[in-house]
């Protein structure tokens, strides 16, 4: 120790004060990272807590409540069809008939690229919107943002074997390609036939 401060193995003098903040400092970083692992990603600010769904933008994006401003939902592992695009208007009544002006609970998951909150939408009875929409046909798993999810690779697939929301489009469509697929081979066999 020479004048209050004390000699690293290095030969580096650090005085005691010195010392001292790099503990605290060090303390404060473990202290973080801890937290950070059992601390919600996202809006911790809407992690757990009753909100109230105020519009619903799509089958897969709405807005809740939080302090008065309106907070951009988007919901997790899923995607829907958009307002454009065949079912899209279908999707967005489904949503909306699950969370509209009712209250949900998020399990959120971060932010996306545009700022929305990532979450997984529960209803007060425990249903989980995420999942029923995707149950239901209108929503599809998202594998991008949603990898290795089980549970809505599975509800996807019940819902695309039982033909249910816009799934039936998909069955219905692959139905007539195959019937005109048959139609073809049809006439090219009867035209075939009146060559020989």
């Amino acid at each position: 120790m020479v004048n209050g401060s004390a000699e690293s193995r290095y030969g580096v003098v650090v005085p005691n004060i010195g010392r001292q903040l790099i503990l605290e400092r060090c303390i404060h970083c473990v202290a973080k990272q801890f937290q950070s692992r059992i601390r919600p990603k996202g809006n911790s600010a809407l992690h757990n807590q009753p909100l109230l769904v105020v519009s619903v933008l799509d089958g897969d994006t709405f807005e809740v409540l939080h302090n008065t401003r309106a907070e951009r939902i988007r919901l997790n592992g899923i995607d829907c069809p958009e307002k454009g695009q065949a079912y899209g208007k279908r999707a967005k009544q489904a949503a909306s008939e699950l969370v509209f002006r009712k209250e949900v609970t998020l399990r959120t998951h971060g932010k996306d690229k545009y700022g929305r909150t990532i979450a997984d939408v529960l209803l007060p009875d425990g249903t989980n919107v995420n999942h029923t929409l995707v149950k239901d046909g209108w929503c599809w798993w998202y594998r991008k943002h949603g990898p290795g999810d089980t549970v809505l690779e599975g509800l996807e697939k019940d819902a695309r074997e039982a033909k249910k929301g816009h799934q039936q489009a998909a069955a219905r469509a692959a139905q007539i390609e195959a019937e005109l697929g048959q139609s073809h081979k049809k006439s090219d066999t009867s035209v075939r036939a009146l060559a020989h």
